[in-house]
């Protein structure tokens, strides 16, 4: 099957906190303890109950791809971010993970920020991927796919 997955890359540091357990790489041991988790969570076709602690470290750890993803086409404010993402279901984030994400991604140039006049609140702070920020977004989604698949295939046995 596989031995060993290489290192994780440090552009993609958020997933490595799994059940609290810091890793640098993905051994076929650790692959066992994800799989026997995963399996509760993605199974095809419904609701699955995990415990909060897991799903939250999951959810926390794909936050990062998900704002970046949900700017791919256009940009967007905070709340308009907070609303699609919440939209998907089991990957509902609340306001205090979007928006310390958002920061973050304006800080290390990944997404430019305006700020517009709302006619009706407070202003808006617009969301727009840079450059840099899309090559993120294409590294994360890479990575994203090969892990889901290494763990898909993993599960099918």
């Amino acid at each position: 099957m596989f031995d060993e997955i290489s290192p994780l890359p440090a552009s993609f540091l958020r997933l490595q906190r799994i059940m609290g357990y810091e890793i640098r790489t993905i051994s076929v041991s650790d692959i066992d303890y994800i799989g026997m988790r995963c399996s509760q969570v993605f199974l095809k076709g419904g609701d699955v109950p995990v415990s909060d602690k897991w799903s939250r470290q999951m959810r926390k750890g794909l936050a990062e791809l998900c704002v970046l993803a949900s700017l791919r086409e256009e940009e967007a404010y905070g709340y308009a971010i907070l609303k699609k993402l919440s939209a998907a279901g089991t990957l509902s984030f609340t306001e205090s993970t979007v928006y310390p994400v958002l920061a973050k991604l304006a800080d290390e140039g990944d997404v430019v920020v305006r700020s517009v006049e709302s006619p009706s609140g407070p202003v808006r702070r617009y969301y727009r991927l840079t450059g840099k920020g899309k090559r993120r977004l294409s590294e994360l989604s890479s990575y994203w796919r090969a892990l889901r698949d290494n763990v898909d295939s993993y599960l099918e046995g």
